[in-house]
């Protein structure tokens, strides 16, 4: 693509938001950046990879929250991962310095991992929030994981969705899910994931 665009894709368990950045990255030809970041902040941070998985867009404990009240703001968002702050936080950082990395590279799909509150000031991001109806949901993640019972698929998806809010919602000020935190939200049940991805990239392509 001609211009330069970061789209960020927040997305509900379950709503093909990861199926939709996929396409999205594949029609503009531009890279596209999910479990990939995970590896890449592994080896940039010398964490190792069950750790940062361990901590990827995971509720944080009360006991966690108690270690980094006084300290948050104080490391800086996107800080530099030090062997002195609590581990969880030393992901989240690894984490948001390979975000900015391959958003300095040039155009690209990012999914999940609060990227568009870290790249916030960054005016060529484009963000976006994928939701869908619950049967949607269900259907997809059943199928997905091949899953026989619904109330399991349930579960997994209030779990999921949980400890992303819960993540999202401390690392920055913003609301997970609200309309007001994005630049465009999609429900992809009523569009079907094609037309979602037509519906997005007619927004990006008249910017």
């Amino acid at each position: 693509m001609d211009k330069k665009v970061i789209i960020s894709i927040g997305r509900q368990y379950g709503s093909g938001g990861r199926e939709i950045g996929e396409k999205i990255a594949e029609r503009y030809g531009i890279p596209y950046y999910d479990k990939q970041l995970l590896a890449i902040a592994a080896r940039e941070s010398g964490l190792c990879d069950e750790i940062i998985a361990h901590y990827d867009e995971k509720k944080i404990s009360a006991a966690f929250l108690y270690t980094l009240t006084p300290n948050l703001y104080s490391y800086g968002l996107g800080g530099h991962v030090n062997n002195e702050q609590p581990l969880g936080m030393q992901v989240f950082f690894a984490i948001s310095s390979v975000i900015k990395k391959v958003a300095a590279q040039g155009s690209c799909v990012i999914v999940g991992r609060c990227a568009d509150y870290i790249l916030r000031n960054d005016e060529n991001l484009f963000s976006v929030f994928v939701c869908a109806d619950e049967k949607s949901k269900l259907e997809r993640i059943m199928k997905r994981n091949n899953i026989t019972s619904e109330k399991e698929a349930y579960q997994r998806m209030v779990k999921t969705d949980r400890n992303r809010a819960r993540f999202y919602n401390y690392f920055s000020d913003h609301k997970w899910g609200a309309a007001t935190t994005y630049d465009l939200c999609v429900k992809s049940s009523h569009l079907g994931v094609d037309k979602t991805v037509d519906t997005i990239c007619s927004v990006i392509d008249n910017l």
